[in-house]
């Protein structure tokens, strides 16, 4: 698309609460980079100034900027091209805002921010989603960039984050006994079958004692990813559990079985068992298991 490529340097900007981040939000963060051709991507996380979005029994005081971070780092890794940092503002928005604004402006929050700069010539991409119109959050943005910049049509640059929970996910979803206070069951504008924040901290509270709740966030961060994500939670299970029961054994042993994250492969092993004891469940597509959970009354 011609109004993607140019010599210019193109920057995307976006802000959010991301309490905490996921799949969902890194697909939007790749989605600037493939698709739009973005040279950079800035992800401005809100720091609030009182506790929100809380985790009972793991973030009693809300989730902090620096847990949204290190997930961030743990979904991302190391990329040249993207910046996440903390809003130096208020809001993310209004830090987004200032990014844009006269050059004093701009290179002032930028230092605050710890970015490079957007400079004159360059074009600015305000980050939004097509889903539920999330884009419109910038309409009138064209008034506030200052005239040495140049913004791309929000509307056009609104990216389509189609990623969708696995079946399997749906699957454990259908066969939990707990489905029904899920956030997104509860809630009947919402899809379960798409990434919520909410969702994931409904688990990250049950991750303690619950073995299908930590194989179910391997869907919101890969799986791979769930011991280190437990670990900036101080959540145990997985290895930890094992090493206690074994008095520090396994701390002391040797042998290539120690490369494995045997938490993990545990967890995993364990779940699955679960998702034919308890249900039994044999669905070939996502759409049965919505069905399924329809027809047990706990999506009202």
């Amino acid at each position: 698309d011609d109004e993607f490529s140019s010599l210019k340097t193109v920057t995307a900007l976006v802000p959010g609460a991301f309490k905490p981040p996921h799949r969902g939000h890194a697909e939007m963060v790749r989605k600037y980079l493939n698709t739009h051709n973005a040279d950079r991507v800035v992800v401005l996380v809100s720091a609030p100034a009182k506790s929100s979005r809380p985790i009972p029994g793991v973030r009693d005081e809300g989730l902090s900027t620096e847990d949204a971070l290190a997930v961030w780092d743990l979904l991302l890794g190391s990329d040249p091209q993207v910046d996440v940092v903390a809003s130096p503002h208020a809001t993310p928005v209004s830090a987004a805002y200032a990014l844009v604004d006269k050059p004093n402006v701009r290179a002032g929050t930028a230092e605050q921010a710890g970015v490079d700069p957007i400079q004159a010539g360059d074009r600015v991409i305000l980050g939004a989603s097509k889903k539920g119109g999330d884009w419109k959050r910038w309409a009138g943005a064209d008034k506030y960039v200052s005239n040495d910049l140049e913004l791309l049509d929000p509307e056009k640059t609104a990216v389509d984050t189609d990623v969708k929970h696995e079946g399997r996910y749906m699957q454990m979803l259908a066969s939990a006994p707990w489905s029904s206070k899920m956030p997104s069951v509860r809630d009947s504008d919402k899809d379960p079958r798409d990434f919520h924040a909410g969702d994931m901290r409904f688990l990250l509270e049950k991750a303690e004692g619950d073995e299908l709740a930590r194989a179910m966030l391997g869907d919101f961060v890969g799986e791979d990813k769930v011991q280190a994500l437990l670990s900036i939670f101080g959540i145990s299970g997985g290895l930890e559990e094992i090493s206690a029961m074994a008095g520090g054994s396994v701390a002391g042993a040797s042998g290539p079985w120690q490369q494995m994250d045997v938490g993990r492969e545990n967890n995993q092993e364990k779940a699955r068992s679960k998702l034919v004891r308890r249900e039994n469940l044999d669905l070939s597509t996502v759409d049965e298991v919505i069905r399924l959970i329809m027809e047990k009354g706990i999506m009202r």
